[in-house]
This record gives structure tokens, C-alpha cells and sequence, in this order.
């Protein structure tokens, strides 16, 4: 079955990053325990979803808000975000009201503060389950102003569990002698439902993080236990490789335990992570986390990223 661009590659990304907490922001990174409360409120045709977040850094606390309002009659969705980080998002999309399986969509968002910004979003995501996807939207400030205004484009392709897309995002006008892509990305992934396996090659460019190309695999191996890898390199530095991979056991119906291995060639570390996911009653889940470093074990030199420590609590999820 076809699905969005965001949904390709999905499987090795439950197993592998999911839960696990995010290394490459520098700024909420430390030694500390991050903790992280969430609640999940549905009454009818609202939703409420609100997250308290302390990071591991002991420095950053946030929270957002999220409600979500559904009017199925009219196939109206209104969404909110409100952050204690003065950032503001508010998205209105109408449902199957171009063609059958299309959303139109409008989001507006702000931040306020010393450097205030406003952006609007306005597009169209078109889902045909048996051939693919098409995902179009316009970035544009609030001045309208042309310099700044970006494309974003997404498709995938399927056929007969084949899929291939990609999706970039680029600048209208370009300052001269820069490229105006800030970003993109590609999958060609097969999968194997008989089987019970997933396998895909990927390609990914950020302007700011460089580029990455890689393969990933992801294989249901029996009831309790499923695995997965991924193998990404710099393709302008051999050296520069990661490999990751982990699996997910279950133990019964209230407790899953995802280990994970990452191996860094350019910084010569190895991590490994924990998540221990507990089904604690009808209405509350918890979930630890750790990433930790074992450069200390093998009592190596250098700088390496803290150990990262994390707690949830859910409710209603």
C-alpha cells in the first residue's frame, strides 16, 4: 500500500530512534535526567495534548499545549500549538475537498521575543493508496518578501511494494552563486509483507549538516522480536560512517525493552542505548531511556557526548 513521503522508512525508525534522545542538539545535551510528562485528553471531536519537558542539560524546561478540534460533518480540522518557548502554530485543513483523498491546508506560525518571526504555510498533500503520494506547500514570511520565500515538494511512487521518493525543500530566489536547495531527501524501499522485512537505500542532504547516503533494514524475526540497522556514510568522507543497530523484545503485553548499538567512525565511539517501555494501568504508560557512552570504559581520549538520561510518564495515550 502507497503511503506519504513522511511515512517511508518508518519501521527501522521505531526501532532505531524513536524514544531515544536526540544527540545532535547540542544545546539541551548533558549529564543530567531529562523528564518528560505527557496527557492526552479526548472528549467526542477535541483533543488536548499537552507536554512538560525538562532537559538533560538541567537548564531547559518546556511545555506545550496541542488542541485539536475535528469537525467530521464538514471534514474540518483545526489545529493549535502553543510552547512556553513563545512559538505559536496554529493549522486549518480542509479534507477531500479538491479531489477524494486530498487535504488542503493553511498554518500560520510565530515567535515572539528579541527576534520576532512570522511564517505562513499554505499547500496540498494527495494520497492515492494503490499508486503513491504528492505533498506541494509554500513557505512564505508574513511580508511576503521573495527572498525569503521556499518551495517544499514531496512524491513517492509504489508499486507492488516498491517505493521511491524523495522530497526537497529550496528557496524561490536565490542568492547568486548559492545553491537554493536547503534541503533533501531519498528512499528506494521494498517491502516484503510475506516476509515480514523492510529494506531500503537512502540519500540525505541538509545545508547546514551536510550530506549522508546509507542503507537501512528493518525484519520481524517472530512474535516478541523484531530488529533493525542502518548504515549511513559521508560520501565525501569514507571515514565518516555510523552504524546503528538495535531490535525490540517484548516481554508480555505491558513491558517492551529496545536495545540499541552506535557505532561513530569519525569520533571512534561506541553508545549504547537503552528503552524500556511499562504499561502501568489502562490510562498510564512509563518509559526510561539512556544513551550512554562507553568511551570510559575503554578509557579513551577525546570529546565525546554526554550520557543522556530520560524518563516519561504518559497518561491516556
Amino acid at each position: 500500500m502507497a503511503r506519504f513521503f513522511k511515512k517511508l522508512y518508518q519501521n527501522q525508525k521505531d526501532i532505531l530512534t524513536e524514544d531515544f534522545p536526540e544527540l545532535e542538539d547540542d544545546s539541551k545535551i548533558g549529564d543530567h535526567l531529562g523528564f518528560k510528562v505527557i496527557t492526552n485528553l479526548k472528549k467526542d471531536f477535541m483533543t488536548f495534548k499537552t507536554t512538560g519537558f525538562k532537559a538533560p542539560n538541567g537548564n531547559d524546561v518546556e511545555g506545550t499545549l496541542e488542541p485539536e478540534l475535528k469537525f467530521s460533518e464538514y471534514d474540518i480540522i483545526l489545529k493549535g500549538k502553543i510552547q512556553t518557548t513563545n512559538k505559536y502554530e496554529a493549522t486549518l485543513s480542509l479534507n477531500d475537498k479538491v479531489v477524494k483523498g486530498s487535504t488542503v491546508f493553511v498554518t500560520g506560525r510565530a515567535e515572539v521575543g528579541d527576534k520576532p518571526k512570522k511564517t505562513l504555510e499554505f499547500g496540498v498533500d494527495y494520497l492515492n493508496k494503490e499508486y503513491g503520494s504528492l505533498n506541494l506547500k509554500v513557505i512564505t514570511p508574513s511580508s511576503f518578501d521573495t527572498k525569503d520565500i521556499e518551495l517544499y515538494a514531496a512524491f513517492v511512487g509504489y508499486y507492488q511494494g516498491a517505493s521511491i521518493g524523495g522530497d526537497v525543500q529550496l528557496k524561490v530566489v536565490a542568492p547568486e552563486k548559492e545553491t537554493p536547495i536547503s534541503k533533501w531527501n531519498g528512499y528506494l524501499q521494498y517491502d516484503y509483507s510475506s516476509n515480514n522485512y523492510s529494506s531500503a537505500l537512502f540519500g540525505k542532504h541538509d545545508k547546514k549538516k551536510g550530506t549522508r547516503v546509507g542503507f537501512g533494514h528493518y525484519q520481524i524475526v517472530n512474535d516478541t522480536i523484531t530488529g533493525a540497522l542502518e548504515l549511513s556514510v559521508d560520501p565525501q568522507s569514507v571515514d565518516n560512517s555510523n552504524l546503528k543497530f538495535g531490535g525490540s523484545y517484548k516481554f508480555d503485553k505491558f513491558t517492551t525493552l529496545r536495545p540499541r548499538v552506535s557505532v561513530y567512525s569519525k569520533t571512534k565511539e561506541v553508545r549504547l542505548g537503552f528503552v524500556l517501555k511499562q504499561t502501568l494501568s489502562d490510562i498510564a504508560k512509563l518509559t526510561f531511556t539512556t544513551d550512554l557512552s562507553t568511551s570510559t570504559l575503554f578509557q579513551q581520549e577525546g570529546k565525546f557526548t554526554p550520557n543522556q538520561y530520560g524518563v516519561t510518564i504518559s497518561f491516556f495515550d
